[in-house]
């Protein structure tokens, strides 16, 4: 798993098990692209992102087109066009300079979870966020501020309906479909579909049954049956913005998330 979109996901496992081995279950984020401006901005989902051409080899992206190929994603030269790179050269030596000065930052200025690189060469001052994941408890727990939570249920209400037969999406779903033959061509035992939950945003904002009915082979975890409690309330308002937890409930899920995968193992 890697933090970012489905394309970046996808190229996150073909590294890990070519570098390390295919692990026994794949536990796999679905987010899709929810705010409209970054579709428009995007246009493709099967164009290298910021953390793609930071993080992963070129070889491994070149694996993958031909994979998305074989799955009716388009062709090779198509899906190149629309990356804005003429060639794997000039894709990994065009941003060469922002991976080496990523790794030898100082560890002081160490990217955090919370930044990440720009398309800038000049990269911008990270940080570590202090404190690990701890267990939740709910009579320690604090509401976020009221004006923090309306400019965040304001954001997720403004999220673009999740259809799965809109273009971006289709596109979308065919990385999540590719990895998941992927996983399980491999020989791992069992694919998890994640998904974790905006602040207040829509109970119909995914139809997880249609997403089991996608992908009948992988179980799908629905952070929301975590999350939304109610014998604990304030663990839904456990967020670091409208899109991430905080350290409370990124516990919580980790907990679930683990028990559902040594589960699976079995």
């Amino acid at each position: 798993y890697t933090e970012g979109n489905e394309l970046d996901r996808n190229l996150a496992y073909r590294t890990y098990a070519k570098h390390r081995g295919v692990p026994e279950v794949v536990a796999i984020e679905l987010s899709f692209e929810r705010k409209s401006e970054r579709v428009e901005d995007l246009g493709t989902m099967l164009r290298p992102t910021t953390r793609t051409a930071t993080l992963f080899e070129t070889s491994v992206y070149q694996q993958m087109l031909w994979s998305l190929r074989q799955h009716g994603g388009g062709g090779v030269v198509d899906t190149f066009v629309k990356s804005r790179y003429q060639s794997s050269p000039s894709y990994f030596f065009d941003r060469l300079g922002i991976g080496a000065d990523q790794a030898l930052r100082s560890p002081g200025q160490a990217i955090s979870p919370t930044d990440e690189c720009t398309w800038d060469y000049k990269p911008r001052p990270g940080r570590w966020v202090v404190g690990n994941s701890e267990p939740y408890v709910e009579a320690n727990a604090k509401k976020p501020k009221q004006k923090k939570q309306d400019a965040w249920t304001a954001e997720v209400q403004g999220y673009r309906p999740l259809d799965f037969d809109d273009p971006f999406t289709q596109e979308e779903m065919l990385l999540v479909e590719d990895l998941v033959d992927k996983v399980l061509d491999d020989g791992a035992h069992a694919v998890i579909l994640y998904y974790l939950p905006s602040f207040n945003e829509l109970p119909s904002a995914i139809d997880l049954e249609e997403l089991q009915r996608r992908f009948p082979e992988a179980i799908i975890f629905d952070g929301r049956e975590v999350l939304w409690d109610e014998a604990r309330p304030k663990l839904r308002m456990q967020h670091y913005d409208e899109n991430h937890l905080n350290r409370f409930a990124a516990h919580e899920i980790s907990v679930a998330l683990a028990a559902a995968a040594e589960e699976a193992a079995q």
